[in-house]
C-alpha cells in the first residue's frame, strides 16, 4: 500500500532507455563503418557523422539524467546505480565516437579481419 503512495519517476526509465538506444545506434553505425572499410568510401563520412550525432545526443540525455537525479528526492532505483549506469553508457558512446573519429582522422581505408569480427 505504501508503494502506491510513492511518486513514480518514469522519467528515469525513459531517459535510461533513450541513452541505451543511442548506444545501440552508435554501435550499429560503427559496425557498418568497419564493415564498409575497403569497399565503399563514400559511406564512411556519413557513418562517422552518424556516430558523432548519436554521441552528442547521448551527452544531452546524460545531462538531463544527472540534472533529474540532483533535483529528485526519491528515485526508482539507487541514486548511485543510476549515476553509474549513466556514466558507463556515456563511456561506451565516447569510445565508439573515438573509433569513428580515428577512422576519419587517420584516413583508414581497410579493416583487419579481427576488427571486423
Amino acid at each position: 500500500m505504501f508503494s502506491q503512495m510513492m511518486p513514480q519517476r518514469r522519467e528515469f526509465y525513459d531517459l535510461l532507455a533513450s541513452h541505451s538506444d543511442r548506444v545501440m545506434a552508435a554501435s550499429n553505425a560503427v559496425l557498418r563503418l568497419v564493415n564498409s572499410l575497403g569497399t565503399d568510401s563514400r559511406e564512411t563520412g556519413e557513418l562517422i557523422k552518424e556516430v558523432e550525432l548519436n554521441e552528442q545526443s547521448g551527452d544531452k540525455i546524460m545531462a538531463e539524467l544527472i540534472a533529474l537525479l540532483h533535483k529528485s528526492f526519491i528515485t526508482p532505483i539507487s541514486r548511485d546505480d543510476i549515476h553509474t549506469l549513466t556514466i558507463e553508457l556515456d563511456k561506451i558512446l565516447d569510445g565508439l565516437d573515438d573509433v569513428a573519429t580515428a577512422v576519419g582522422m587517420y584516413h583508414i581505408k581497410d579493416a583487419t579481419p579481427e576488427a571486423r569480427e
